[in-house]
């Protein structure tokens, strides 16, 4: 079993590295991205990576996190998303110690009016048609 989870570690590294991330949203706060190579289309359905890096750590679940990587889906047809996964890391870049794994999938719910959400479901949708 604990192989297993340091499999998954070392492939969200190396998936990190190869990455092809762009800009999604800039705040005073935040930066979130989104990984034009994960970009994967069934369906309706779009599946993509994507990643929140705050400029200071947040508390989250207790926990102080620097950044959330979660694999998101998109349903062009319902607009609707949900989080089918996501890690919280203690420092930038994705580095550093993992605070919590959840690969718990979480329900659909609508998309979010002017938000990070949003250019992504319009990005993700328009390019996948």
């Amino acid at each position: 079993m604990a192989l297993r989870y340091l499999i998954l570690a070392v492939q969200m590294i190396v998936s990190t590295a190869h990455a092809n991330w762009f800009s999604l949203e800039n705040t005073s706060h935040f930066s979130s991205y989104m990984d034009k190579s994960s970009i994967s289309r069934k369906d309706s359905v779009v599946t993509t990576v994507e990643l929140k890096d705050y400029n200071q750590p947040q508390i989250i679940y207790g926990m102080p996190v620097r950044i959330v990587k979660s694999e998101r889906q998109y349903d062009c047809a319902s607009r609707t998303a949900r989080t089918l996964s996501f890690y919280l890391y203690a420092e930038g870049m994705v580095t550093g110690q993992t605070l919590l794994k959840d690969r718990d999938p979480s329900t659909w719910a609508p998309i979010s009016k002017n938000s990070a959400e949003e250019k992504a479901f319009s990005i993700v949708c328009q390019r996948s048609r």
